[in-house]
């Protein structure tokens, strides 16, 4: 096994650069960013050519080497200003080689190279789920020409996942599905851990690599150049158009602060259209006596920005890059890019949420589902309010999470996702060693939770949902009411004790199969209530598994993978979600509930010969709650071996098929079976989970990075 002492998150975004660092032999790691250039922990994903002096300049340091430019004819011509190349390097072989620029220079950075020289690293980088494979190979051939050590590829949803999972998610989140939005510069994904599961595949995503943040970057730009022509600036604007590097900046560059400055604006005052804004000082490009300045960045009112959402058109840079992208559209887009390639209107928004819209509904998003937002275009709250508007999400305060920094989400994240499934391929090994213990272990905690202490197992919670429903004990007295009645007319008919006993079972059979119909329909009717009584008993027996078995049998766990355990639900939920779906189907009443009845037998023998003398019947109603009495006694017991003839699987031994057997005798074999069946699955799903870590934290290629990296 490579030594690997430190993992790298890159975050290579379209719009903005991001690392962070976490050591690689912990369970739990913190991610620290990197501060690359000294001037906070994000840069710039630009490059600034000098082609007279030889020189690369990326980043703060790119804007700072521009604002030098002397702004003749030849020292303008000299540099070339690039951005937005990221989301093209699978396509051009020019994005592909300003990349590389980049990324060489990104990695030469002091405070970059100071950490990755005193360790023993390696780099996980985030690539669109959609990269995966081939497109994945590249983008880590592409750091590997940058100078970068052992790069490994990750998909981008995941680390944003790995970053929550420590963080805001906590495990019974896990028991829904999660859905990730990252939605930045370049690209719109969507991506969903199902319930109970973390795998990350293609049919578990939805996507566009054409709607990102640098559609609005452009609608900024169109709108100063319009306030720039409105205010006479018109020489400005000529100058500005006959220097390529000037342009290239402010569409790149200072437009796209302005929109950030707006939209922390336009959240603070989404209830206020008519107030106003404006940029903090004019809009300069270059320095000297020949700079240009387009005057102020002034809007009268924040409401105009949601008028030019409507009537966006493209500009011909954008025109540029469509070309590149514009046959990924999908096909729910196609009639905007279509729009933008032939110079017509589009509804920006309108884009966003029919993305939106069809990512739910193509994702099939659970009931109760979170969504996690990343990226640094979800910070619109336009785009926050419209998702918290849509079912699943609607209605529920903690449906949408997002970080104070979402930028820096995935970066954070990237860099702990090695840590984990490192420690999880460990934990495998030890769990093998002991499956015995834990096997025994598993088997006493099953006792517990299924047929514990009165008031702290599944089926005493779930008779207590039973009892308290008011209308179930009406309808159940009725019943019992009528059975009451029946059997008695019946009986005062008949002449002879055993035509009065053959009265009273036959009414005794008819009530059974009555109960059983309104338990069978009350279990249909309350699944949301049996549901969340069953994650109940997974919650705790989750908490139990980590508390009491992993620990005292394999040692400390560690947070973030107590989380991903229980993430990936191994105790069993949807066993006994199936039971209790067939609860209904399941019931058979025991005998002693009807003692009543029973006794009412015995009394009759009594009173014909003669040793009980003839008094009239009990009360109806005292005889009623004396049934319900004993009903919801026996109920849980009930309960239990219902479930249990779900979760047994197997059949019974020989020597007792086709034979009536007393309840406990069947309710001990059922027992046995299903405890072993499910502490064999709790270590199979347990397996199967830390499998699955150790797969998407992509462990064997950083190893196999790393090796060939020496």
């Amino acid at each position: 096994m490579t030594e690997i002492n430190y993992v790298f998150g890159l975050d290579f975004g379209t719009s903005k650069t991001a690392v962070a660092r976490a050591r690689a032999d912990v369970a739990n790691p913190t991610a620290d960013p990197v501060d690359i250039q000294g001037a906070g922990h994000r840069i710039p994903t630009c490059v600034l050519v000098d082609s007279v002096n030889n020189r690369v300049h990326i980043g703060d340091e790119a804007e700072q080497e521009y604002f030098l430019i002397r702004n003749d004819a030849a020292a303008l011509n000299a540099f070339k200003f690039y951005s937005n190349f990221k989301p093209h390097i699978q396509k051009s072989t020019e994005c592909y080689e300003i990349a590389l620029m980049f990324l060489k220079k990104l990695r030469q950075a002091d405070r970059l190279d100071e950490k990755f020289g005193s360790s023993k690293s390696a780099i996980a980088v985030g690539c669109p789920v959609l990269w995966e494979g081939r497109e994945a190979r590249k983008l880590c051939s592409l750091l590997k020409d940058a100078g970068f050590r052992a790069p490994f590829a990750i998909a981008e949803p995941v680390g944003a996942a790995f970053y929550f999972l420590g963080g805001q998610l906590r495990p019974e989140d896990f028991h829904h599905d999660i859905v990730v939005v990252d939605w930045g510069a370049g690209t719109f994904d969507m991506t969903i851990l199902r319930a109970n599961r973390m795998e990350i595949e293609n049919r578990n995503t939805y996507g566009s690599n054409i709607y990102g943040g640098r559609l609005f970057d452009d609608l900024f730009y169109q709108w100063l150049l319009e306030m720039a022509r409105k205010s006479g600036r018109h020489e400005e604007l000529r100058k500005l158009t006959a220097r390529p590097i000037n342009l290239a900046y402010l569409h790149a560059m200072k437009c796209r602060e302005i929109k950030e400055a707006f939209s922390r604006h336009y959240s603070r005052n989404r209830n206020a259209p008519e107030r106003p804004w404006t940029w903090t000082t004019p809009i300069v490009l270059g320095s000297g006596q020949d700079s240009i300045n387009l005057g102020d960045f002034a809007v009268e009112k924040v409401a105009e920005f949601d008028e030019r959402t409507k009537s966006y058109r493209a500009s011909d840079m954008v025109k540029q890059w469509l070309s590149l992208c514009a046959k990924d559209a999908r096909p729910e887009e196609q009639e905007f890019v279509a729009a933008l390639q032939a110079g017509d209107v589009v509804d920006l928004k309108a884009w966003g949420f029919r993305l939106i819209e069809c990512g739910v509904e193509e994702l099939r998003v659970g009931e109760s589902a979170k969504a996690v937002l990343t990226g640094g275009s979800c910070n619109w709250r336009w785009f926050y309010d419209y998702l918290r508007s849509m079912e699943p999400f609607a209605g529920r305060s903690d449906a949408i999470l997002r970080d104070d920094a979402p930028e820096l989400t995935i970066a954070r994240g990237l860099a702990r996702v090695y840590a984990v499934g490192s420690y999880s391929r460990n934990l495998i090994k030890t769990i093998e060693s002991r499956r015995p213990k834990l096997r025994k272990e598993l088997e006493r905690l099953y006792t517990e939770l299924l047929m514990g202490e009165e008031g702290a197992n599944l089926s005493h919670s779930i008779m207590r949902l039973m009892k308290y429903d008011q209308k179930l004990v009406d309808e159940f007295d009725e019943i019992v009411r009528r059975g009451l009645e029946q059997e008695q007319a019946d009986s005062k008919r008949q002449r002879w004790i055993e035509r009065r006993r053959n009265a009273i079972i036959k009414h005794e059979a008819a009530v059974r199969s009555d109960i059983q119909e309104l338990l069978k329909k009350w279990v249909g009717d309350h699944g949301n209530e049996m549901g969340r009584a069953v994650e109940r008993f997974s919650t705790e027996a989750g908490r139990r598994i980590n508390k009491n078995v992993l620990k005292n049998t394999v040692g400390e766990t560690g947070g973030l993978i107590e989380v991903a355990i229980e993430a990936c639900g191994p105790t069993g939920q949807s066993s006994f979600g199936e039971a209790l779906e067939k609860l209904g189907e399941n019931f058979h009443l025991g005998r002693n509930i009807w003692s009543v009845l029973t006794e009412r037998i015995k009394r009759l023998r009594d009173i014909l010969s003669g040793k009980q003398a003839v008094k009239e019947d009990d009360r109806l109603e005292q005889q009623i709650r004396q049934v319900r009495q004993r009903f919801f006694e026996e109920l849980p017991s009930e309960i239990e071996r219902s479930i249990l003839r779900v979760l047994s699987r197997r059949h019974w031994p020989k020597h007792v098929l086709g034979r009536r057997m007393p309840a406990k005798i069947e309710r001990r074999i059922l027992r046995g079976q299903s405890r072993e069946q499910w502490a064999e699955h709790v270590l199979g799903r347990l397996i199967e989970t830390l499998e699955t870590l150790v797969r998407i934290a992509r462990v064997d290629q950083a190893e196999e990075a790393a090796r060939e990296s020496k």
